[in-house]
């Protein structure tokens, strides 16, 4: 878990890193990769989301005729061997080993 000193370290680094110009400090980008936890290399990856709509009931409404009544969306995310991420300012922050060819 990041600790809300380090957060704050960190966004005022990365702010840094993508202002405009052509190049930044190596020593910032050093400092971002000591702050944000290395997290373990997972394989395989699965982000996706479930959808489905509950049941429907249809019937007869005195003085306005045949109505149709849907059911409730329901909707789960899921997230399979994806490695952790922090939430920094603006930015989903993560830090894994480099993939090996």
């Amino acid at each position: 878990m990041l600790g809300l000193t380090a957060r704050l370290e960190a966004n005022s680094i990365i702010d840094r890193l993508v202002a405009s110009g052509e190049t930044f400090s190596s020593g910032d980008a050093r400092r971002l990769v000591d702050l944000i936890p290395l997290s373990p290399r997972l394989g395989l990856k699965f982000i996706g989301r479930l959808a489905a709509r509950g049941p429907s009931t249809t019937g007869h409404a005195a003085g306005i005729g045949d109505i149709e009544v849907d059911g409730e969306q329901k909707e789960k995310h899921l997230r399979l061997n994806v490695p952790e991420f922090h939430k920094i300012g603006g930015y989903t922050v993560t830090h894994t080993l480099p993939d090996r060819d």
